[in-house]
């Protein structure tokens, strides 16, 4: 019973040494839990892909001097540790000038092929069924012409990766958007760059809150960012 008894003492108390030396990998492990709880996803992914996570955080948190727990939480908030993300929305844009012609033509090609079927067939119909054939296919032209609309649907992606940076913001630091959902490194070294930025300009006025700037701007929305972060902390 002792020998039981001090081997459970042994694997916790290694438990707890591993948390000390790898406070980070703790962090993703606990959330991914946390994560499955609330029915956020539902697979633990492995221990060996959470280690990898941790250790470029802490690689490059170390390089770029931002709190390392703050990014793991903020990531956490953001993708959920995953890589290949991508937030997109579906809406509607204008159709570009060429668009609309390119569909204009293909209803005055199908018109200009059914006439010269016709033509083609109609040796031996009269003059007044032929004229009702020939309305019949310039109302069915008009018809297409009226369909023709002037926006189309369009699916647009603006936040990539596993520390789901903008587009814009991608663009700012000149950061390869393919790479970010497939580079894993590159993904994480490049949050925490730009969050170091965020560091740079905000801590002395909002030492507290500054990392809430990563998602916007506002107040308002920096509250309620602030509060779904902390979860992960």
């Amino acid at each position: 019973m002792k020998l039981i008894m001090l081997i459970v003492f042994m694997i916790g108390t290694v438990h707890a040494t591993n948390c000390k030396r790898h406070p980070i990998y703790c962090q993703i492990i606990s959330n991914y839990k946390k994560a499955i709880k609330l029915r956020l996803m539902h697979k633990m992914p492995s221990k060996k892909r959470a280690m990898k996570i941790s250790n470029y955080i802490y690689k490059y948190s170390r390089k770029y001097n931002v709190n390392a727990k703050i990014y793991t939480a903020i990531i956490a908030q953001e993708s959920l540790y995953q890589l290949h993300v991508k937030n997109c929305k579906t809406g509607m844009i204008e159709k570009s000038t060429h668009e609309i012609q390119k569909e204009r033509k293909r209803c005055f090609d199908v018109y200009s092929k059914s006439v010269n079927d016709f033509i083609d067939t109609s040796h031996y119909i009269d003059k007044q069924e032929s004229d009702k054939k020939m309305k019949d296919f310039e109302r069915a032209c008009d018809e297409c012409l009226n369909k023709i609309d002037k926006y189309r649907r369009e699916r647009i992606c603006f936040d990539f990766g596993i520390s789901e940076i903008n587009f814009r913001t991608a663009r700012r630091y000149n950061l390869d958007i393919h790479r970010l959902m497939t580079d894993l490194e590159y993904s994480i070294e490049s949050g925490l760059r730009i969050l170091a930025d965020f560091q740079k300009r905000w801590f002395k006025k909002e030492p507290i809150d500054w990392w809430s700037r990563y998602n916007s701007p506002t107040r308002e929305n920096r509250d309620i960012y602030e509060e779904q972060v902390k979860r992960w902390l």
